[in-house]
């Protein structure tokens, strides 16, 4: 009997004996590019050890997700998707708090009051055209006729850059007046893209004139590539972006706790000027080919209102601009 139950204690330790030994694993959305995620995701896993699970939708399919997965998420942790996104999965329970004395380092401005998110890098609207191409100077200048059918824009409901273009014009003009503006500039359109940095390959390549998209994908994916572009800020109002970094309600909380550690660290944080990203870090270095915050003309972006009507915005503008 000794025997046996020594050979059954040993078989049973045997079996569990890899879940001991397993090492931590993070479940992971992210609504980056992919090559970038890669990079921070990589460098995570050298540093900590963990083994990352992740998947790359744009903000507004992984808001979509969490929504349809809110009881038994397959994430733990969503990274690299606009402060409106994530306002909005505040209100709707998608998202628990997480503080520590790393997301401290950041500027409060750049962040939840209550830890729900914390912004981990910033990002500017801006006007790309192609070299030769005069281009426009202001939101009224996309409605002049040379501009007519040589515009590219993602669209609001599925890329994080078309809802950030929607609400900077609507904090520019208020509400009524940017959507009378936007149905004006629907007739400028060419074409909506389903991603926020796809305008700059058909601009690139010269199947369109001009393109709205955030300046550190103009600088990556366009001009560091090649592509003969000029990048302008408009002069009447620069929306922004906040990136932000969150814990995903019912997920696995002490990795993605790790996880916002490291991403708001100095080590993850200076990763981002390969990537013309600004970090929000104050200590991280800048690219020198990115425009401090600081010269630019921002918007008074209503971020709380953003994330609080994204819903009741975004089917105003379908309404009105019938897509």
């Amino acid at each position: 009997m000794t025997i046996t139950k020594y050979f059954l204690s040993l078989i049973f330790f045997l079996l569990y004996l890899p879940g001991i030994f397993a090492s931590e694993s993070l479940h992971l959305v992210t609504s980056l590019d992919p090559l970038e995620a890669q990079e921070y995701i990589s460098a995570f896993e050298k540093d900590t050890g963990i083994d990352v699970e992740w998947i790359r939708l744009s903000a507004g399919e992984a808001l979509a997700r969490l929504k349809s997965e809110r009881k038994n998420p397959s994430q733990d942790v969503w990274f690299g998707a606009p402060i409106n996104e994530f306002m909005a999965a505040k209100r709707d329970g998608l998202l628990v708090p997480y503080r520590s004395p790393s997301t401290d380092k950041i500027p409060l401005k750049w962040k939840d009051k209550d830890y729900y998110y914390t912004g981990i890098y910033f990002g500017a609207i801006v006007f790309i055209t192609r070299v030769g191409i005069d281009p426009p100077l202001s939101w009224n200048d996309l409605l002049k006729p040379e501009y007519k059918g040589e515009i590219v824009v993602s669209y609001p409901y599925t890329a994080g850059t078309g809802y950030e273009i929607l609400v900077g014009l609507i904090s520019i003009f208020g509400e009524e007046r940017a959507l009378e503006y936007y149905s004006k500039l629907n007739r400028q359109i060419r074409r909506y893209t389903k991603s926020g940095g796809s305008p700059i390959i058909e601009v690139g390549l010269g199947e369109a004139n001009v393109g709205i998209v955030f300046d550190q994908d103009a600088l990556r994916k366009g001009i560091a590539r090649g592509f003969p572009l000029n990048i302008t800020y408009p002069k009447d109002g620069v929306p922004y972006e906040i990136g932000c970094v969150a814990a995903i309600a019912n997920g696995n909380k002490k990795p993605a706790g790790k996880f916002i550690d490291w991403i708001v660290s100095l080590r993850a944080q200076n990763i981002m000027q390969k990537w013309y990203r600004i970090p929000l870090n104050p200590s991280a270095e800048i690219n020198k080919d990115s425009t401090p915050i600081s010269s630019l003309n921002l918007v008074k972006m209503d971020f709380e209102k953003a994330g609080r009507e994204r819903e009741r915005i975004i089917n105003k503008w379908r309404e009105r601009v019938g897509k």
